[in-house]
């Protein structure tokens, strides 16, 4: 059974965090850090887990498989096929439109770049999520540190591509990624939103939206021949070679056992990754274990104390004459 980190794990997680080799992977259980999750999810009150999301999604439009352990691409594809694309995606911005306050997990995250600046070798951080809302960008800017996000698209038009948006608001497309460089990792980090996500800046934020939540959305997005490849050689080259550490996931998710398949196939295979999950069964363990990732039990609050604690010494340090 997997135990807790050790100080030979968090002395190696902020050594390859100095060096540019450490990307959190950010599910949705990472929203759920300090809520109490025993609380009926309402839209607009807090962010929801995905079986929350899917029993209010089939609540709204009287999905006819009720019932608990409801499948969220299931649901929404449901949804779409039923009812068309702009209901769903109406429904789905009324939810994540709203400024959810960052969690403590969230807070430790955008504190890293202040870590590496605090080092002689500065690569800035790249982090991964599949979550649809911005509370990270949020907990980014209270902290004042510049980013860059990459957004999956997943609508017509551009579909499979990434959309741009730099630390000043711009956006663009990228359609030809490997010459593309306005994302270095060497300015400032990065923030890639592999699953899309809610727009909130624009006037006619409904059309720039984009969500892989329906069962064609995965279909098309794990079909594409490298997604790795629709992105800036910068990204591309972290994601082959670092080591990963995996927050708020299940691997009893299999659209994040087919991602992980896609996106780690030219991946080096020496450089192990982690994931952070509290009380996990056997089954759990073995598979993230079979994936070459060690798991380690422990809750994400305490997991984010102990990060932030670390961090700090790292600054402390560096500080002193």
């Amino acid at each position: 059974m997997a135990g807790e980190p050790d100080e030979v794990f968090y002395a190696h997680l902020t050594r390859e965090l100095a060096r540019g080799r450490f990307t959190p992977f950010l599910g949705a259980g990472v929203n759920l850090v300090g809520i109490d999750v025993r609380q009926d999810f309402l839209p607009g009150a807090r962010l929801p887990s995905s079986a929350e999301l899917a029993t209010a999604l089939a609540d709204e439009y009287h999905y006819p498989g009720g019932g608990k352990d409801l499948d969220l691409v299931r649901v929404a594809q449901w949804v779409y096929s039923r009812l068309g694309s702009e209901t769903l995606y109406e429904w789905l911005h009324s939810v994540f439109d709203h400024d959810f306050p960052p969690t403590s997990m969230h807070d430790v995250i955008a504190s890293m770049p202040a870590v590496v600046r605090s080092q002689p070798m500065a690569e800035f951080p790249l982090i991964i999520t599949t979550n649809y809302d911005d509370a990270l960008e949020r907990a980014f800017a209270d902290r004042g540190e510049p980013f860059d996000v990459l957004t999956y698209v997943a609508t017509q038009g551009n579909i499979g591509r990434f959309r741009h948006t730099d630390e000043n608001g711009h956006t663009q497309i990228i359609k030809s990624a490997n010459r593309y460089r306005g994302v270095t990792l060497t300015e400032r980090s990065a923030i890639l939103k592999l699953h899309g996500a809610v727009h909130r800046e624009s006037q006619a934020a409904l059309e720039d939206d984009s969500y892989v939540v329906t069962e064609d959305d995965y279909m098309e997005c794990l079909t594409r021949t490298d997604i790795v490849g629709y992105l800036p050689p910068a990204v591309a080259r972290r994601m082959h070679s670092c080591h990963y550490l995996f927050l708020g996931y299940s691997l009893r998710d299999w659209n994040l056992r087919a991602m992980l398949h896609r996106i780690w196939r030219d991946r080096a295979k020496q450089n192990n990754s982690w994931a952070i999950v509290s009380e996990p069964d056997p089954l759990e363990v073995e598979a993230w274990r079979s994936r070459d990732v060690e798991m380690y039990d422990l809750d994400l609050g305490a997991f984010a104390a102990r990060l932030s604690s670390e961090f700090d010494s790292i600054l402390e340090r560096s500080a002193a004459p």
